[in-house]
């Protein structure tokens, strides 16, 4: 297996946000981010470049040549190589660099998150997708109820659940706004939800202990 597959260019990357974009004056100067200085983020972006190339990029052949699993029971399982790299990702504590500074996490800004995942999903997109959790819990955080906070949010952390995101319609792809699936408020959080959704992107697969679905649905 080899990586010869991903050229990384952290130096565009760098020249894009510290050059063009000067977040280090209009952004990490916000006192939201002042743990954050510029050569704080050049080093976690070198650390993410270094896991993309070594953990996830290592993968990338398995991943295409080795199929997942499913059995009669609907389980499904991935490739040895891939949940080494999903580990790797997890073992570095990658999944609390995005996370609010006050709830525990690194509190890195959007721009910074964003260069992370380009170096991700070029290394290996199959394993960059798996790895929806920390942006799940920062929804719930931000748009949940407070028993939903205390149910999930933490725990997608700290037990590293896996989070899908069900948006595709058979009538309506990924198109949002053609979306036709809706949601009738029962009590609490509790909702039915009417419907059809298909191709729902890593829905099962034998890293978590738990998967949580997050439904796009609008709600009458």
């Amino acid at each position: 297996m080899n990586n010869l597959h991903y050229k990384s260019n952290l130096k565009d990357i760098f020249f894009n946000l510290f050059s063009f974009l000067k977040i280090q004056d209009c952004i990490l100067s916000n006192k939201k981010y002042t743990d954050i200085d510029e050569e704080t983020a050049r080093e976690s972006l070198k650390a993410i470049e270094k896991l993309s190339i070594n953990k996830l990029a290592s993968s990338f052949e398995e991943g295409d040549r080795v199929s997942i699993k499913l059995d009669k029971n609907g389980n499904v399982t991935l490739s040895k190589g891939i949940i080494k790299s999903i580990k790797a990702f997890y073992d570095g504590g990658w999944h609390y660099f995005d996370y609010p500074k006050d709830l525990g996490g690194m509190g890195a800004p959007c721009s910074l998150y964003w260069s992370a995942f380009e170096m991700l999903v070029g290394a290996n997109p199959s394993v960059a997708l798996y790895l929806f959790g920390s942006f799940a819990s920062r929804i719930i955080h931000e748009l949940g109820t407070d028993k939903q906070k205390v149910m999930f949010k933490h725990k997608i952390l700290e037990e590293q659940w896996g989070v899908t995101m069900v948006l595709t319609e058979p009538d309506a792809g990924s198109d949002v706004g053609a979306a036709k699936t809706h949601a009738i408020h029962i009590k609490d959080d509790i909702y039915h939800i009417y419907g059809v959704k298909r191709f729902i992107t890593n829905g099962d697969f034998n890293y978590p202990n738990n998967i949580l679905h997050m439904v796009l649905a609008r709600v009458k």
